[in-house]
């Protein structure tokens, strides 16, 4: 019932008042809950960096190579931990980001461009980027982080969009905006982000990319659908496609297949 009166209760109000509605709709996706954890796999990370940008641990010392990761929206660092500890026994040193209005960060409200803000501030203090790790939206950001000047050799996406429109117009589409509503809404959110919607979108963000790239994707993903991560392979004719079936948008983080083939494709990162 709630599910169809207030789409239509603020679709309605939007032909009213559409600078109101607008700027309201952008606002209730710049600011993430802060309720999802994964299991703490990792020991206490032995340094930790608070930072305007966000929230950084590392595990592992400053001589070994360097596999940065970073979790969707709404996410926590905790849910690339079963990653992160192969990734750890596997001699790296593993970094998780948590961007701002996540986990143990500062801030209420974020967005692509603070998530590759972020990583980009993690990179520069923990030095060169081997392994680069994002799930759902972390992983578009981190291609939007790379697009930016962030240098890392292998990248793998997890669950990610292939771009930001398609979330932002589904959402515009369910609250049924006005036309007007949705420009307000479009423009509080790239004036908030300080980026174009249409620029994180693969097509620009992989076009410069010279590294090795892995897609991860789940067959059933309710919430990003599997053609994302078809999208995003095609923009990189070299690079690995790799589904799992049955896992949804977050539990293959926990599937050993998966980690397995994060581990192989992290072997060749080791070698350049």
């Amino acid at each position: 019932m709630l599910n169809r009166l207030v789409p239509a209760l603020i679709g309605g109000a939007s032909h009213i008042a559409p600078r109101t509605i607008g700027n309201w709709a952008a606002t209730q996706v710049q600011i993430p809950r802060r309720t999802r954890k994964g299991r703490a796999m990792l020991a206490e990370p032995d340094s930790l960096w608070h930072r305007q940008e966000g929230c950084f641990r590392r595990w592992g010392s400053s001589t070994q190579p360097v596999a940065l990761m970073i979790h969707g929206w709404e996410g926590h660092h905790s849910q690339l931990h079963i990653i992160g500890s192969a990734l750890r026994k596997k001699g790296f040193a593993v970094v998780t980001v948590d961007p701002p209005a996540h986990g143990d960060a500062d801030g209420d409200k974020a967005s692509p461009q603070h998530f590759a803000d972020a990583l980009k501030a993690a990179a520069a203090i923990v030095g060169p980027i081997k392994l680069l790790v994002g799930h759902s939206m972390g992983g578009l950001a981190a291609t939007l982080a790379v697009r930016q000047g962030l240098d890392a050799s292998h990248l793998v996406t997890i669950s990610a969009p292939a771009d930001v429109a398609s979330t932002i117009t589904g959402i515009a589409d369910w609250l049924r905006l006005s036309p007007a509503a949705r420009r307000y809404m479009l423009e509080n959110i790239e004036r908030f982000a300080g980026v174009a919607i249409t620029q994180v979108d693969v097509e620009n963000t992989l076009s410069n990319f010279s590294g090795q790239l892995l897609v991860t994707h789940d067959r059933k993903d309710r919430k990003i659908s599997v053609e994302h991560a078809e999208r995003i392979r095609n923009n990189r004719p070299n690079a690995q496609l790799f589904l799992t079936s049955g896992l949804g948008h977050t539990r293959l983080l926990e599937d050993n297949a998966l980690c397995e083939k994060i581990l192989n494709f992290a072997d060749s990162a080791t070698a350049y």
